[in-house]
């Protein structure tokens, strides 16, 4: 919900060189606004913050206890036997002045490929996985995207829209994909425990933060 509001955990300097640029005040503003929700348990029920499951939520939203349940999309299908309709949105824009949207990729649930220093031939490995990712991209894709999201999970033509906004809108923010020094996490071990000063607890961090992502531009230069 930070990066949909526009918050960069990393953002790349004029020579591609990542730096951090959590912090700031429109942050601050931002982590204010979400946890002002997020902190009223009249309003939210955090399953993390219990102790539960993500599958507990996401019954408790099919058995019509939840206004909103927020999810990833690999949570819709098992929505499709649900009876009462539903509908998809889009991560909220911090304010009406935002001029776009942005919906991250999930570290903790997404998926990764990784070439052990052990292989024999790099270069006909880049070949097959370059050629399994075209395959993938031009028939894996459509058939999950246009057949089984939009034909047979959507239940009306907004949720349609609202997919294509989504996934229009991907953002792959370098900071939170590395958690470097917690970066990605600490705000989420806030959440779950009703902090709410960002400022001391982003102190605590950020010296850490700054150390693995200079140990990570170290290796890469390295490799040149």
């Amino acid at each position: 919900s930070l990066i949909g509001g526009g918050v960069k955990f990393a953002t790349k300097n004029a020579d591609d060189i990542p730096e951090i640029t959590f912090y700031s005040d429109k942050t601050v503003n931002i982590f204010n606004k979400i946890t002002s929700i997020l902190y009223d348990k009249s309003l939210f029920w955090s399953w993390s913050a219990t102790g539960k499951t993500n599958e507990v939520s996401q019954a408790m939203f099919e058995n019509g206890q939840g206004l909103f349940c927020w999810n990833e999309f690999h949570a819709i299908p098992n929505l499709r036997n649900m009876d009462t309709d539903f509908g998809i949105l889009p991560m909220p824009l911090y304010d009406e002045q935002q001029d776009r949207y942005y919906h991250v990729v999930n570290p903790h649930v997404a998926m990764m490929l990784t070439i052990p220093l052990s292989n024999p031939d790099i270069d006909k490995t880049g070949t097959v996985l370059q050629n399994m990712g075209a395959v993938s991209k031009n028939i894996l894709t459509p058939a999950y995207y246009d057949i089984s999201l939009k034909g047979k999970y959507a239940r009306d033509d907004e949720s349609i829209v609202s997919m294509d906004t989504i996934f229009n809108s991907l953002t792959y923010d370098l900071g939170y994909m590395n958690n470097w020094g917690g970066l990605a996490d600490f705000t989420l071990q806030m959440v779950d425990k009703y902090q709410t000063d960002l400022s001391s607890s982003y102190d605590k961090i950020s010296g850490k933060a700054q150390a693995a992502l200079d140990k990570m531009v170290s290796q890469y230069a390295s490799l040149q």
